[in-house]
């Protein structure tokens, strides 16, 4: 007996496995490193999961503060970036990242479940490369992750 359950897991684990395959087709998938700043525990290792199995080395914390710390330490190729953290504003974080000669250059995705036009306006206009609101499809956010790595 099949049950709903396992035809989920079947799927997703079809879908990595297609997203790994084309991960893998670009120089822009294995060794480039995301720092993943997420306070949902369930997000932040459903990202974790995905992108290693896709082939990215994967930093995260939870927390705003530790952001220019880790970047400095690990220069990740990407940062995927909540809104709303539990130290910080994640906007704020943006911000400093743009501030700082050292971190200016990194594409930021911002990932978060405010639903904002005018943020969302502001951010690309200030130079952040995505805006993806909750629930996102994991495929979707790393193909825009590949494009921007590209």
């Amino acid at each position: 007996m099949i049950t709903c359950a396992a035809i989920v897991v079947r799927e997703e684990e079809a879908a990595m496995a297609s997203s790994r395959e084309q991960s893998q087709e670009t120089s822009s998938g294995p060794g480039k490193r995301i720092l993943v700043v997420e306070d949902e525990l369930e997000t932040e290792e459903m990202l974790r999961t995905y992108f290693e199995f896709c082939g990215y080395e994967v930093l995260s914390t939870a927390w705003g503060k530790d952001v220019q710390e880790i970047c400095r330490e690990s220069h990740p190729d990407l940062i995927i970036l909540d809104l709303q953290l539990p130290d910080t504003d994640g906007y704020q974080v943006y911000q400093e990242l743009g501030n700082t000669q050292q971190t200016s250059h990194i594409p930021v995705i911002f990932l978060t479940k405010v639903v904002d036009d005018d943020l969302k306006a502001t951010s690309r206009a200030t130079g952040a490369l995505d805006y993806i609101t909750k629930p996102f499809d994991l495929q979707e956010l790393e193909r825009r992750v590949r494009d921007a790595l590209r």
